[in-house]
């Protein structure tokens, strides 16, 4: 009699303690006093006496805490890689060239276009050739044979926004930054930009 009366206050006591101290513990502690408290009762159960609660609790809790143990690492590489993910997209940088940039298609990354037709309400040199590359995703470069065979490369930065291509320059002869709004499609090889003053056509040549 007093054997079970020892075991069910063993039982007790084990099943009593994870209670108060479950939620600032890690799982594998979790999980090992639950292990312990599962344990002493089924083999309080069995055995009916104080040993048989205490090989159980020891059993029990053994095999929690090596599964809670087995959670405690999966949670941690989850969270390292949280860190290390959100430490790469913080990168703090003054060059659009390495600053860090969510995942947007460009179409016109590495690809070359020659103006064929330029209509603009401001007036403009008449030129032999135009053609505009973009290296980038953030840098676009024209380069302009005048009729007299002058030549000229201008280097602009730019965006796509929707179907809008956003192009920032610095006019050579002032010194003032502009900024020009397009519209664009394109359709196979032909690219087609116009904007509010002046509309451009362009084949693709690579």
């Amino acid at each position: 009699m007093y054997n079970r009366y020892a075991a069910s206050l063993l039982i007790a006591l084990v099943l009593s303690i994870p209670s108060a101290t479950i939620y600032a513990q890690t799982e594998a502690k979790k999980k090992g006093w639950i292990g312990a408290g599962i344990g002493a009762l089924a083999g309080g159960i069995i055995g009916g006496d104080l040993g048989g609660a205490a090989v159980g609790a020891v059993a029990g809790g053994g095999i929690g805490y090596l599964t809670g143990n087995e959670d405690d690492k999966k949670k941690a590489e989850a969270q390292a890689d949280a860190e290390q993910k959100a430490r790469s997209q913080a990168q703090v940088t003054e060059n659009p060239e390495t600053a860090y940039k969510s995942p947007v298609t460009n179409q016109f990354v590495g690809s070359t276009w020659q103006v064929v037709s330029l209509v603009s309400e401001d007036p403009y040199p008449e030129y032999a050739s135009m053609v505009v590359n973009f290296p980038s995703s953030s840098k676009l470069t024209t380069m302009a044979v005048h009729k007299d065979g002058k030549a000229e490369t201008t280097v602009e930065q730019y965006r796509i926004v929707a179907d809008a291509i956003v192009i920032t320059g610095q006019d050579p002869d002032t010194g003032e930054t502009y900024v020009n709004n397009f519209k664009f499609s394109v359709d196979g090889d032909q690219l087609i930009a116009v904007s509010p003053e002046s509309r451009v056509v362009l084949q693709r040549v690579n």
